[in-house]
């Protein structure tokens, strides 16, 4: 009874560890994730460059909070300049940056600085860099660069609704929700892909896009283009300066505005698969995977103890018989004395 009861106790103290260890290890974690996209700056900038470059190198390593110090007043104007900068440099990271933040107090002659950037993941990044050359290659089998640039503006527009709370690329792609950066962005990306000339064009809060078709650079904008209705608008699409209305600014060169013609938005949408769908379908898979390898585990597992069961009680069966044998020795010796003494 007592190995019995000791057996069960160290049972219990083991259970106990596992409880004590995981929250500390998701903690831990958590914890982790945290202090990995925060940086603290310990040498003073003295110069509104030196700051901007310091929030963009921070961005472009995947820092999500940045503090500083800095011997001048943060200015907006400069700070602005975040997501252009971010982006030339490294532009899948730079097309997850949709916002970001800054607060400042003096402290004697310099400012304590911080600065949140909206989601620079070098996961989402990677991603995203998945996500965009799948679309390509299924955008390469057109035929033209009209067409691919064409479909690229309807695939997106399908596929993405407005959220000014979100943007970047990422959310585009993926949560299919996103402000103009996420449009632009992943637009950009994917014509980059492709191997057509595009820019991002950055203006008061705003983002869009030109593309060079035929030696000439049209303006485009995607987000203005998604009025919530099931066909785009092509109000902003391909327009030379003369035609793009309503607008900040265009840096179109073309004569004129090309006319919308070619596939329909929904041959387009439906020319790259659903992959939203490919993965619920992948999921649901694993999950039923997962369930039967369970199932087989559980079964090979309780064979297995079945088994140690069974060899134990074979043991103790021939401990058992040992122990008879023995007794009935003992049994055999203690009867010759009592007869001798007799």
């Amino acid at each position: 009874m007592d190995e019995e009861f000791q057996g069960r106790n160290l049972l219990h103290r083991k259970y106990d560890v596992i409880f004590v260890i995981i929250p500390i290890f998701i903690a831990g974690l958590i914890i982790f994730n945290i202090l990995f996209h925060i940086r603290i700056v310990s040498k003073p900038v003295s110069t509104q460059d030196e700051l901007l470059e310091t929030v963009v190198e921070s961005a472009l390593a995947g820092k999500r909070t940045v503090h500083l110090k800095s011997y001048v007043q943060p200015s907006e104007d400069v700070l602005d300049n975040i997501f252009q900068e971010t982006f030339n440099r490294d532009m899948y990271m730079g097309a997850e940056i949709h916002h970001y933040k800054y607060s400042y107090v003096q402290k004697g002659s310099y400012y304590k600085v911080k600065v949140q950037i909206g989601k620079p993941s070098l996961l989402a990044s990677l991603f995203t860099r998945i996500r965009v050359r799948m679309i390509a290659e299924h955008l390469k089998k057109l035929g033209n660069d009209y067409d691919k640039v064409k479909a690229a503006h309807d695939y997106l527009i399908k596929l993405n609704k407005y959220n000014y709370i979100k943007g970047g690329a990422f959310s585009c792609l993926y949560g299919r929700e996103s402000a103009c950066n996420g449009y632009a962005y992943s637009f950009y990306l994917i014509m980059q892909e492709l191997g057509i000339p595009v820019t991002c064009d950055f203006g008061f809060n705003h983002v869009w896009n030109r593309v060079q078709l035929d030696g000439y650079w049209y303006n485009i904008d995607v987000t203005f283009d998604d009025t919530g209705y099931a066909e785009p608008y092509y109000g902003y699409f391909l327009k030379n300066n003369e035609d793009w209305t309503e607008h900040d600014y265009g840096l179109s060169d073309a004569p004129s505005s090309l006319p919308v013609k070619g596939r329909s938005a929904r041959q387009n949408y439906f020319l790259i698969p659903n992959y939203r769908l490919i993965g619920i379908g992948i999921c649901v898979l694993a999950a039923v995977g997962l369930f039967f390898l369970a199932r087989i585990l559980r079964k090979a597992w309780n064979r297995r103890e079945l088994k140690r069961i069974q060899e134990e009680l074979e043991m103790q069966e021939k401990a058992r018989l040992l122990f008879e044998e023995q007794l009935k020795k003992k049994q055999e010796a203690f009867a010759a004395q009592d007869h001798n003494i007799w």
